[in-house]
C-alpha cells in the first residue's frame, strides 16, 4: 500500500505543477543550490525527447499502451509480483497523465529543465522508472515466479 500512496503522491504532484505551470506559463522556479536545474513551462507537441509524431496517432499509441499495462497490471496482480506491479503502476500513472494533457490541450505540459538533456516532466520520470523497476525485475528475478 505505501508504493501505492508514493505512487499516487507523485501523479497528484504531476497534475498540480502542471496546472500551475498552465495558469502561470511565464513563471519559473529555481531551485537556490544549483543552476543546473529550474522549472518552467514548455508545451511538448512530440514524444520522448520532444520527437515529432502526428498526434493521433501518438494518442492512438499511447491508448493503445495503456490498455496492454491495464493487461499487465491484471496479471501481475494474479501473479503477486510486487516489481510487475509498481512498475505497471507507475508506467500506467505515467502515461494517463501525458494522454490527458495531450487529450485537453493538444500537447504535454513539460517544466523540469535538467542543463544538458530535455525538459520533461513528473509524468515522463514515472514512465521511465517503471520501467526500470520491470527491467530490473526481469534482470534479477527471472527464475522467480512469485517475489511477494
Amino acid at each position: 500500500m505505501l508504493f501505492y500512496a508514493i505512487i499516487l503522491v507523485f501523479f497528484i504532484l504531476d497534475r498540480g505543477l502542471k496546472k500551475y505551470f498552465l495558469l502561470y506559463p511565464q513563471k519559473s522556479i529555481y531551485i537556490a543550490w544549483t543552476d543546473a536545474i529550474y522549472f518552467h513551462f514548455v508545451k511538448n507537441f512530440g514524444i520522448a525527447f520532444s520527437i515529432y509524431l502526428y498526434s493521433p496517432i501518438l494518442i492512438a499509441l499511447t491508448i493503445a499502451a495503456i490498455l496492454f499495462l491495464c493487461i499487465l497490471l491484471e496479471h501481475s496482480l494474479k501473479k503477486n509480483n510486487i516489481f510487475y506491479i509498481v512498475g505497471s503502476a507507475l508506467i500506467l500513472l505515467g502515461a494517463v497523465s501525458n494522454l490527458y494533457d495531450r487529450i485537453m490541450y493538444g500537447f504535454v505540459v513539460d517544466y523540469i529543465d535538467v542543463l544538458f538533456f530535455s525538459v520533461f516532466n513528473i509524468a515522463d520520470a514515472m514512465i521511465t522508472a517503471g520501467i526500470i523497476v520491470i527491467f530490473l525485475s526481469e534482470f534479477f528475478y527471472k527464475g522467480e515466479k512469485n517475489v511477494v
